[in-house]
């Protein structure tokens, strides 16, 4: 698994509630069918428990990232915080123009 496919799989996630929901609540191995994974890789993530999308991600990087030296994911405290103040600068160009 390449790190651009871990990097989809954390940002659909972070986007899309439906998506991050299935993940974590009982469809994960039909959700990582659509990505590029090794069936190992795939039972790897499967074995993980997590009740966030942080946990999920702290594991799959631990296990998968770290293991295989691949490139680390962007952190996603930082990506979320980008997000809020990306709004939040939308929201205020809104109202400053009406």
């Amino acid at each position: 698994m390449s790190g651009p496919a871990l990097q989809t799989l954390i940002g659909t996630a972070l986007i899309d509630s439906s998506f991050r929901a299935a993940l974590l609540n009982g469809s994960r191995r039909r959700i990582l069918q659509s990505f590029d994974l090794s069936d190992e890789q795939v039972e790897t993530i499967m074995a993980i428990r997590a009740d966030s999308l942080e946990q999920l991600a702290s594991e799959i990087h631990r296990r998968l990232i770290d293991a295989q030296d691949l490139e680390p994911l962007p952190s996603l405290r930082a990506r979320t915080a980008h997000h809020a103040h990306t709004e939040s600068s939308a929201m205020r160009n809104h109202f400053d123009s009406t």
